[in-house]
């Protein structure tokens, strides 16, 4: 089983290698270390990051609420074809929302799937 796809460090213009079954070294998050760990799959962390600082995700975040507003007034105006909307604007606040937290403060999803897979 593959939890990260095998990466080409000397060519990354390569696609990711999801069906690579050999031993490799690559980069991941704790996150990706438990998913492994959890299914039996074993690893070996040859360095690593840790932080011993906790900080919340206001204090991390706080200050992207200006362009979470700012998008989401100019998605109102859009849908309801109201005077105002900057397509411009509307889409500097998404890629910059994007760029800098990666996704993370996107709406939270209750529901989580799980796939695995034996290698029988």
């Amino acid at each position: 089983m593959n939890v990260l796809p095998r990466r080409n460090f000397e060519d990354p213009t390569q696609p990711l290698d999801w069906k690579y079954k050999g031993e490799y070294e690559t980069y991941c998050t704790s996150i990706d270390i438990d998913v492994m760990l959890i299914n039996g799959i074993g690893c070996d962390v040859v360095k690593g990051l840790e932080f011993s600082n906790k900080i919340s995700g206001a204090q991390l975040f706080g200050h992207m609420r200006a362009f979470k507003d700012m998008k989401i007034e100019q998605d109102i105006r859009k849908e309801n074809k109201l005077p105002g909307y900057a397509c411009a604007q509307r889409e500097v606040c998404k890629l910059y929302l994007n760029a800098v937290s990666g996704k993370v403060i996107q709406r939270n999803f209750d529901e989580m799937t799980k796939v695995c897979y034996s290698r029988e």
